[in-house]
């Protein structure tokens, strides 16, 4: 399959109104530094992400490192970024639609 023009590469939305899940993909880029995360937790507006700057250690993690790499965020800190800080990739809940959540 080859996409044209008219296509959108995904399906994307605004982060406002991206609503939390375990397994949420999260992507934070910075000025010097870039992290890819997965929601292991949610709870009271805060969610815990394992990172890591490297996707494959990132799923490849053991239970130690991830403890060492979980980092706690309130959702707003991440639904109110400045533009481009922080993208979501999260499975919809109808028919397991992948879409994209950015500011």
């Amino acid at each position: 399959m080859r996409l044209n023009q008219a296509m959108d590469l995904a399906a994307y939305t605004s982060i406002d109104k991206w609503k939390p899940k375990v397994g949420d993909v999260i992507v934070f880029t910075g000025f010097i530094t870039r992290w890819i995360g997965i929601i292991s937790n949610e709870f009271n507006g805060e969610v815990e992400i394992i990172k890591h700057g490297l996707p494959c250690e990132l799923v490849t993690m053991g239970p130690q490192e991830q403890k060492k790499n979980t980092l706690k965020l309130d959702v707003s800190e991440i639904v109110r970024s400045a533009r481009g800080k922080y993208a979501v990739l999260s499975i919809g809940a109808t028919g397991g639609q992948q879409i994209w959540y950015i500011n």
